[in-house]
Order: structure tokens, then C-alpha cells, then sequence
């Protein structure tokens, strides 16, 4: 789906399309001003709770039967992170959260932890 094989350029172009969580208008990628984007079936981060991301990831999140799963792909990457919990016990933080952690082990270049204090 991101390598550009798996549907025509207009339908790709379409998929990867993004509007503003903010302000409801079409932008061409997330940024620290305007940090969340949806698109047809998929959404964009730049920040997380806690945490600015290095770059923009692009992530799908569905819900059912009790659970909900989140999978998140930065751009250029080749690392899909899936987290999985019991929707009944965890709140709108918690994927973002555990894929900070997961991602901050990863590839700790990724994530800026705005809440550190700054470098002496």
C-alpha cells in the first residue's frame, strides 16, 4: 500500500490525501502546528502524548468485539509496530503510549520526549 504497487496513482494519491483534524482543511502533511491528519481509512501523526515524532507516522486503528489495534508506519520505514489491548480498559493515550515506548526502543532517534528537560 505505501510502496506504490498495490493501486493505481489516482487511487494512491486519493488514499494519502489528508485533512486536518483541526481545521477541517486539506494539508499536505502533519507538522508540531497541525499534528493530526485522516485520510480515506488512514490518519497521520506528528506528535504523540508526550512526545514529537522525528517525522510524520501514518497509523490505522479498528475496533471490535472488545478490542481495539493500532498499526503505525513511519515514512520510509520498514518497521510496522501492531499494538493490541482490551478496549475496555485502555483510554485514548494508551496505543499512542506503547507505541512511543516500543518505537523509543526501536529506533530511539524517532521520538523527541518533549516532557525531558533540555540537553546541558
Amino acid at each position: 500500500m505505501f510502496g506504490g504497487q498495490l493501486l493505481p496513482p489516482q487511487q494512491q494519491t486519493e488514499l494519502f490525501s489528508l485533512v486536518s483534524k483541526i481545521s477541517g482543511q486539506p494539508i499536505a502533511t502533519t507538522s508540531s502546528g497541525d499534528p493530526s491528519g485522516f485520510s480515506l481509512g488512514v490518519g497521520q501523526e506528528f506528535a504523540l502524548p508526550g512526545a514529537v515524532l522525528a517525522s510524520p507516522i501514518w497509523y490505522y486503528q479498528g475496533e471490535a468485539l472488545g478490542y481495539r489495534v493500532r498499526w503505525a508506519l513511519g515514512p520510509g520505514d520498514d518497521l510496522v509496530v501492531v499494538i493490541a489491548v482490551n478496549s475496555s480498559s485502555a483510554d485514548n493515550t494508551t496505543i499512542p503510549s506503547l507505541y512511543q515506548a516500543v518505537l523509543g526502543i526501536l529506533e530511539p532517534q524517532s521520538v523527541i520526549n518533549t516532557s525531558a528537560p533540555p540537553p546541558r
